[in-house]
């Protein structure tokens, strides 16, 4: 029962917020579903940093209302601001190990945020939406890359993270790779008849 009324409350604090993501717009009702379940709300204040660059990345926020700032790699200047209804932070959950910006509430800001380890559990049961995260992340990172003024120095941890995280990037389409050509080894080795 208990668990019910929880669910039920949590529905209701963020259902109206993740049903107009527009990168969720096409997932399941029970992807949803499993993704509320496992949210937590958290505030910030005006100012107040939520990660900063070269962290260790072991949270991935929604904002539910208020608007976050993304800053140059050295902290100075807004690249972009996300409102009600963006991820931040989603790279830890696309194997990124590292922040690879930092993140300041612009104002009071309220998020959910859910840790990678859950999150991570959803996105296994439904990879589906782990490719459409993956897609808009992409498309932020690239604006956010745009934004970044010219001949701006980049911090140590700026670079240290892009490495990491380039390095990560190979090795995660080599793994996918080779994953996919053990699935088709198995699936040809079910095709042929067992010799006796």
């Amino acid at each position: 029962y208990q668990r019910r009324v929880h669910g039920e409350t949590l529905r209701h604090m963020y259902h109206p917020v993740l049903a107009s993501m527009k990168i969720l717009a096409h997932s399941s009702t029970i992807f949803l579903t499993e993704l509320l379940v496992r949210l937590r709300p958290v505030g910030y204040a005006r100012g107040q940093r939520i990660f900063m660059v070269g962290e260790v990345a072991r949270t991935v926020f929604i904002v539910m209302s208020g608007v976050v700032s993304y800053t140059t790699s050295v902290g100075h200047g807004v690249l972009a601001q996300y409102g009600s209804g963006t991820f931040v932070g989603e790279e830890a959950v696309l194997g990124h190990r590292m922040r690879r910006h930092t993140v300041n509430a612009a104002g009071a800001v309220q998020l959910a945020s859910i840790d990678v380890a859950a999150f991570e559990e959803v996105l296994d049961l439904y990879p589906e939406a782990r490719t459409l995260i993956s897609d808009g992340y992409e498309a932020k990172v690239a604006a956010l890359e745009a934004a970044e003024p010219l001949g701006e120095e980049t911090s140590p941890q700026h670079e240290e993270a892009g490495t990491l995280l380039d390095d990560q990037a190979r090795m995660k389409r080599l793994l996918e790779r080779l994953l996919g050509e053990v699935a088709h080894q198995r699936e040809t080795l079910a095709v042929v008849p067992r010799l006796a």
